[in-house]
């Protein structure tokens, strides 16, 4: 396979990067130690429709022989051509398509020196925008069962189910109903009002989601429409006038309506908050100006978010707002 890449992660560390020539072989200078695990990637050419693979590699060295097999048969794959339409069934043109599947454990065969093969998993990201029809290019792609990020030029984006495990290609049809979170926030019993409350999108579609935001009401409610099929990490932020700074309040992840709907969250106490204070400095005694600072909860349920941020002044303070975790 020609123009495919290939890295080789090492102690933490992407150590090399090749590309494939035309008879699918490369080489790299890892310059690793003998003993050493090593994580293999590799990402198929653009348009094969074949999935990214990854797989360990115990007891790496720098001569190791590591050869790749796509185990093309169980894979699947085939040319298909899509409509996407609104709930009217009419042409959406514009959209643009990202089209996920990670079902693959099988997707190909390593061999490290000659050795017994092992199998490897994978998974498919491929993206795509549609014509002036509503339609997507003759796309390679296996058959499986898929999730279709679609964001139209107007209009919520959802996540679409597409089962491409039989010869029909389906219509990629939006939902009916754009998705949408619906509450109240609260400080015991009253309600909150200009409250920004944002809906963090995780999971896989992490880094293309946007992330809604929306202030609640005089009477504390809001309405936030959110891509439906999407997992979310609901955060309620609040500033005080005591000092600069925002109290963040985190909630689990909550999965919007697949096929649109509100979620009904109810009333959702908005946790009050502790001033950190606090001063930078370089090693010279300088003050560190214009610095992003960030406070985490390593024992919290969402430990790779920010309990709160903000930037240094000129002379280098800072004022950060936490939730109180540890309430008197």
């Amino acid at each position: 396979m020609p123009s495919a890449s290939v890295s080789f992660t090492i102690d933490g560390l992407t150590s090399a990067l090749a590309t494939t020539s035309q008879d699918g072989s490369y080489a790299l200078d890892t310059r690793a130690e003998l003993g050493l695990a090593a994580l293999m990637t590799v990402v198929p050419p653009l348009g094969s429709g074949l999935p990214t693979i990854r797989g360990s590699i115990d007891e790496f060295a720098d001569d190791a022989v590591v050869d790749v097999a796509y185990n093309n048969d169980a894979l699947g794959l085939s040319e298909r051509t899509f409509l996407v339409t609104d709930v009217a069934n009419q042409p959406i043109a514009g959209a643009r398509l990202l089209f996920v599947s990670d079902g693959f454990a099988q997707a190909a065969t390593v061999t490290v020196n000659g050795n017994q093969p092992r199998l490897v998993g994978g998974v498919v990201r491929l993206s795509a925008t549609t014509s002036a029809a509503g339609r997507v290019a003759a796309t390679m792609l296996t058959d499986a069962h898929y999730s279709v990020y679609v964001s139209p030029p107007m209009g919520n984006p959802a996540v679409i189910p597409l089962d491409l495990t039989t010869a029909i290609t389906p219509t990629i049809k939006m939902p009916a109903q754009p998705a949408r979170f619906r509450g109240r926030i609260v400080a015991g019993t009253v309600a909150q009002n200009k409250v920004r409350v944002v809906a963090r999108p995780s999971g896989l579609f992490s880094s293309i989601a946007p992330a809604p935001m929306t202030m609640s009401s005089a009477d504390g409610t809001f309405e936030l429409p959110v891509a439906g099929g999407v997992f979310y990490n609901l955060v309620i932020e609040q500033r005080t006038d005591r000092v600069d700074g925002v109290t963040q309040t985190r909630f689990a992840s909550i999965l919007s309506p697949p096929m649109g709907g509100v979620i009904e969250l109810g009333d959702l106490s908005a946790a009050p908050g502790r001033a950190v204070f606090g001063s930078l400095q370089f090693p010279s005694g300088a003050p560190a100006s214009r610095t992003h600072v960030a406070i985490y909860c390593t024992s919290c349920p969402l430990s790779e978010l920010p309990l709160a941020q903000t930037i240094s002044t000129a002379s280098g303070d800072f004022v950060l707002l936490i939730p109180d975790l540890m309430p008197n």
